[in-house]
């Protein structure tokens, strides 16, 4: 959905939209990717689910096996 009217979730595309203990995870994502888009936009309405999903993404780019069913898909 690129209309955030419409979207049962607001996107989050600003630190300043979090609670004061929440940028880290914003931080992060930004200097990790160049920017905050996408899924994380959503994610970061759950703190945790977006620093255990920056994990799972961290982890298969640079530790998963390079062969098998992982390392056969593009991420």
């Amino acid at each position: 959905m690129s209309d955030d009217k419409s979207a049962r979730i607001a996107s989050v595309s600003s630190r300043n939209q979090l609670s004061p203990e929440d940028p880290t995870h914003f931080d992060a994502i930004e200097e990790s990717r160049g920017g905050v888009r996408g899924p994380f936009q959503v994610l970061l309405r759950s703190p945790e689910m977006t620093g255990r999903t920056g994990e799972l993404g961290a982890y298969l780019r640079t530790k998963a096996s390079s062969t098998g069913p992982i390392g056969d898909s593009r991420f």
